[in-house]
């Protein structure tokens, strides 16, 4: 078991890792949020000059919430670069050497790899965010007002999920959190797997295969779920529709959903020990 993990050996590798991710991609991860918040507030300001007369009491306000869909896509796509900027030099003979000489297990190098890409990396890009959109927020720049409070963003997506969404489909919107949880992982996996697996053009080739596997699944989920629920609709009283969604539309959605999320795990899992053994055969 010993030599299998360790908890000293495996926190000195985890903090080797650590250090190395910031030194590769630290700067990264602190200053893209920003970047990206900063160039939203630049492009609101310079609407409001053009297009609103009346002063800066006029600007057109961009709330938090909408400034965390915003935070969110930029986490998205720079998960997809950070996997490369922090584990790609795994496939590069010239610069794995260190990790290679480490004296740790293979679990132990697994796990500390993804602690600090499913974990770490995540809370950095947040946390860089959210003080990136804070200091903004506090100049008023292109409208931005308000701060980021994860208890007013939660009242918010609530108050909008009453307003527009039936009580009837709330069965859909409990599944919805955790298949969107799972299908993160799931494609936080498969880019981690391809940054460490190919040797060039990781980016590019992870976006390709992605979008071929989406189109072959997506024709398969057309194929399972899309005619059952066109069936679903055209059974349907159309009048009803516009003011209530018949109870077998939902069902067929969480039934669907839930199918979705099964496949989520099972492919994570699939993909996680790709990765382990994956880590096992790099060779400097």
């Amino acid at each position: 078991m010993n030599n299998i993990f360790n908890f000293k050996r495996f926190g000195r590798t985890l903090r080797h890792d650590i250090i190395g991710t910031a030194k590769r991609a630290g700067l990264s991860m602190l200053l893209g949020p920003t970047i990206v918040l900063l160039a939203v507030a630049l492009i609101m300001q310079i609407y409001d000059l053009i297009f609103i007369y009346g002063g800066p009491a006029e600007n057109v306000p961009v709330y938090p919430v909408a400034r965390f869909v915003v935070l969110c896509i930029t986490h998205f796509i720079m998960m997809l670069f950070m996997a490369t900027s922090s584990f790609g030099y795994l496939t590069d003979g010239r610069n794995n050497v260190t990790q290679l000489m480490l004296p740790a297990s293979t679990l132990e190098k697994f796990l500390s790899i993804t602690i600090i890409y499913y974990v770490f990396t995540p809370i950095v890009i947040f946390f860089a965010g959210w003080a990136g959109d804070t200091l903004i927020a506090l100049t008023g720049l292109g409208g931005f007002t308000g701060y980021m409070n994860p208890a007013d963003l939660i009242d918010s997506f609530g108050n909008f999920y009453d307003m527009v969404m039936p009580y009837k489909i709330t069965p859909i919107l409990n599944n919805l959190l955790w298949s969107f949880l799972m299908g993160y992982f799931m494609i936080a996996s498969f880019t981690l797997l391809c940054a460490i697996l190919f040797k060039t053009y990781k980016v590019l080739k992870t976006i390709g295969i992605y979008l071929g596997l989406n189109l072959v699944i997506g024709n398969i989920q057309t194929i399972l779920w899309g005619n059952r629920l066109m069936q679903a609709i055209n059974d349907a009283d159309m009048q009803s529709l516009e003011h209530d969604v018949p109870m077998n539309i939902v069902d067929l959605t969480v039934e669907s959903m839930t199918y979705g999320m099964i496949f989520s795990i099972v492919a994570f899992i699939a993909l996680s020990v790709a990765i382990y053994y994956r880590l096992r055969t790099v060779k400097s």
